[in-house]
């Protein structure tokens, strides 16, 4: 039985995969230029490392209502040899090894999507309690022909795509473009340090990818009695008993939200599993070490030990955070036993 490797990801409640072996790379949205008289599936374009990249609403190509871009969005690039497409989806999940005796015709879809799906899918696959509709990426990539979709007739504006986003937000878009514009040397690649951006209260935290497995959304969290106050609760994660983790009193944060955080970042260090629990989930960005510097003094005093130092993140200040060091501490344990 031969295996094959899908990224799996998520379009509103529902998840889909694409075979890991046509996708070229991976990034939050940044700003998107729009293009006068595209096609409606058709965002726009962005400036990749000097190559122009055509992004997908694939919410649209599929046949579905479209929704409003949000910030935590990503793309994904298609790789091929007449030119590479982004794909823009809401949530990336993991990489699932999926054999072809687990894909299954799709019957019966709705009649809005009945023709898009039956166009692009090529099954689907049931992983524990999740369906995932497969798509394949030959006729996504015909999209950036701008082939029209069957049953989309609708047309679309296209320079309102951030119009609902706070200005901080757009700031945020547009130095994501920025990062992606600029080409690097071979040699300073391999140096750069790929760090997830994260927001508790009004700090910037930066984590290093190494580290990461995946984002996702708070949903349903059990609590744990007679835990310490670090420990949030239990949340099922397709079918994997994920804790998350507050770490704000380790760092000494004060959270301005008095609700409970509704996304966290699930990381994994050997055996140990756990959801640090944050407000936002900003961006995906590289940096090179020499721009990572000694943490001011007064900045933070206590928390030092924690600290690999500071670097710029646009107009502001991100804290680069040792997290295997975090969730390793005597004073924040995550798997005690009760």
């Amino acid at each position: 039985m031969e295996y094959q490797p899908y990224l799996i990801f998520s379009l509103g409640n529902l998840r889909y995969g694409i075979a890991a072996t046509a996708v070229q790379e991976l990034f939050f949205v940044p700003q998107i230029a729009p293009i006068v008289e595209a096609p409606a599936q058709v965002l726009g374009v962005i400036d990749l490392r000097g190559e122009l990249l055509p992004v997908i609403d694939l919410q649209r190509s599929l046949g579905c209502q479209p929704t409003p871009i949000r910030v935590t969005d990503s793309v994904i690039v298609l790789k091929a040899p007449g030119g590479d497409l982004g794909l823009l989806v809401n949530q990336i999940h993991d990489v699932e090894f999926i054999s072809p005796e687990q894909v299954t015709a799709r019957t019966n879809p709705q009649p809005q999507t009945a023709q898009a799906l039956s166009h692009l899918s090529c099954g689907l696959a049931r992983l524990e309690e999740q369906v995932i509709t497969l798509l394949d990426p030959e006729p996504l990539m015909q999209l950036r022909q701008g082939h029209p979709i069957p049953g989309d007739t609708a047309g679309a504006s296209r320079t309102d795509l951030f119009v609902h986003f706070s200005e901080a937000e757009q700031q945020s878009l547009r130095e994501r473009a920025d990062n992606l514009r600029q080409s690097l040397d071979t040699q300073d690649n391999e140096e750069m340090l790929p760090l997830a951006v994260v927001g508790i209260g009004d700090e910037y935290l930066g984590i290093s990818l190494e580290t990461v497995a995946e984002f996702i959304d708070v949903q349903r969290v059990t609590p744990i009695p007679c835990c310490p106050s670090h420990i949030v609760g239990n949340m099922n994660l397709r079918g994997e008993i994920i804790t998350l983790v507050d770490i704000t009193r380790c760092l000494s944060l004060l959270r301005t939200k008095t609700e409970l955080a509704r996304q966290a970042i699930v990381v994994r260090l050997g055996q140990l599993v756990a959801g640090i629990t944050v407000d936002e989930i900003l961006d995906v960005v590289y940096v090179h070490p020499s721009a990572i510097t000694a943490t001011p003094v007064a900045l933070r005093s206590g928390e030092a030990d924690y600290l690999q130092g500071v670097a710029a993140y646009g107009s502001k200040l991100m804290s680069v955070i040792n997290l295997p060091k975090i969730l390793t501490a005597d004073t924040l344990v995550v798997n005690q036993e009760v």
